[in-house]
């Protein structure tokens, strides 16, 4: 099969894969949102401090050299599990000794008994990692949809029960640790792969040659990412804390949706082009262009009806999520450039380029984080993330410009049309929405119908590529597929020199 039908295919099954899932977390997550209260979700967003760090620790990179590498071996494979599992012993033993003192600092002390449960995530993480990223290489995600699947519906039906049943903050804990017991054994079972019982230093060393600077700047964006939360935790309490996490997880929907399919697609797929610059270029570009096309409208349209959308899913008690989720959605309309450029510089071997632009960009964030939260308080965190994105862009673009001759004005001049059509579109249904003095629910409505309509419409009259690209991913078999694959092939070539 063709690179081109290949990465077709594999992203149409890993944006089922993630959108199912997402889709599934998304409804469990507004019921739990009723039957539980803010604080309940500030308290677990810093529990799960302890577990993104350690999921970072337990894989070391070792997962994303074996996805870069096309020439790995048994061995090389089963040095990197028996690794992940050694890590994950060591640091699932850490975190049940030091969970309690952290608890402690944030005067929620109550909780050490659900550290010590949670701790055994990490263990059922470092079994199952190794046959993720192998199916990650192999570009098989139709059996990681369905396990994903399978794992996301089990778990937040019992979540759902217990909640219903008023064990609190315990749902939420067996939910993660369900839904990732679920998928591990599932892997296990589906994944002929089986480890040898050897170890090999030299693979070892190979393999973290370039996984460890990927580990590093993973911490790094682990650490950043739940600074927010820490900050906020101790400042302003545990209830904020639940606002501003429900705010930011709503608006990961659609993010985490595209950030995932191009960080589980992009980089195999860049990787096998890596030598071929032109191939590599046409493939970032391809990225840009596409998946800016959904992501731009998605985010300032959820931005538009923030308000109603907040008060029709969660109800009135979640309403001061609203600003904090308008602020997070005009953020992360830039932060999928950031990762399609990540992935391409990685693809080529540049970890530790890509570990030091994280620490760059961790540090001006930092910066932004303190500013904005003593200044502005909670809505200003969220603010200060647009131009933290920006900021990272511009930054990984610049490197792409420089590796791969494609920065960041021919990144911003690519997807400028998006961008218009996008910003008159929702102009247009916001006029709508005010002369009618819609209710939440028509706001919704309108938004949607209308927005996306016209949208499409739009797109279609002035034959913007990226429309008919993603209906050849979506529908690669039909004949309009074919059509358009023949009307794009001179364009295609022209991009590619």
């Amino acid at each position: 099969m063709s690179l081109i039908k290949r990465s077709s295919s594999a992203t149409f099954w890993c944006g089922v894969d993630v959108f199912v899932r997402q889709f599934f977390l998304f409804c469990f997550s507004l019921l739990l949102a009723r039957l539980l209260d803010p604080e309940h979700f500030g308290a677990i967003a810093i529990l799960y401090l302890f577990f993104g760090i350690a999921s970072t620790f337990v894989d070391g990179g070792f997962s994303s050299a074996l996805i870069q590498r096309q020439d790995t071996n048994h061995t090389d494979e089963s040095t990197v599990f028996w690794f992940n599992l050694g890590m994950g012993i060591t640091i699932a033993m850490l975190v049940w000794l030091l969970g309690p003192y952290f608890l402690q600092f944030f005067d929620i002390g109550v909780l050490i008994p659900l550290t010590w449960v949670l701790a055994l995530n990490i263990l059922f993480a470092s079994l199952g990692s190794i046959h993720c990223a192998l199916l990650t290489k192999q570009l098989n995600f139709k059996l990681q949809m369905i396990i994903g699947l399978v794992a996301t519906a089990v778990s937040g039906l019992f979540a759902l029960l217990m909640a219903i049943g008023g064990f609190g903050i315990w749902a939420l804990a067996a939910q993660a640790l369900l839904s990732s017991g679920i998928t591990t054994c599932l892997f296990w079972y589906f994944n002929p792969w089986r480890p040898a019982f050897q170890f090999s230093l030299h693979s070892a060393r190979e393999l973290f040659a370039f996984g460890g600077y990927f580990m590093a700047s993973g911490l790094i964006d682990v650490a950043y990412a739940h600074a927010y939360y820490l900050l906020i935790g101790k400042i302003y309490g545990m209830r904020i804390l639940g606002v501003y996490e429900r705010a930011n997880n709503s608006r990961q929907m659609p993010v985490s949706l595209l950030s995932h399919i191009l960080s589980s697609v992009a980089f195999p797929i860049f990787s096998i082009a890596s030598k071929d610059k032109p191939t590599l270029r046409y493939g970032l570009r391809f990225a840009t262009r596409t998946m800016m096309f959904i992501n731009v409208p998605v985010m300032l349209g959820l931005a538009l009806v923030s308000e109603p959308l907040v008060l029709v899913l969660l109800g009135e008690k979640w309403l001061s999520v609203a600003p904090i989720f308008q602020a997070l959605c005009i953020g992360s309309t830039l932060w999928p450039l950031h990762v399609i450029n990540l992935s391409a510089l990685v693809a080529q071997g540049r970890s530790k380029l890509c570990f030091l632009l994280d620490s760059v960009n961790k540090l001006f964030g930092c910066v932004l984080l303190i500013s904005a939260s003593l200044i502005y308080g909670v809505d200003g965190v969220a603010w200060s993330l647009s131009l933290f994105y920006f900021f990272c862009f511009v930054l990984t673009a610049h490197y792409s410009r420089l590796y791969i001759d494609y920065g960041p004005v021919a990144q911003a001049h690519d997807i400028l049309p998006t961008l218009c059509i996008s910003l008159v579109t929702l102009l247009t249904a916001q006029m709508i929405i005010n002369v009618l003095n819609a209710s939440a629910i028509c706001s919704l409505i309108i938004t949607f119908l209308f927005g996306s309509s016209m949208f499409v419409t739009l797109s279609y009259a002035l034959k913007l590529k990226e429309l008919y690209n993603i209906l050849r991913i979506v529908m690669p078999n039909s004949r309009f597929s074919a059509a358009t694959t023949e009307l794009n092939i001179v364009a295609d070539g022209r991009e590619r020199n």
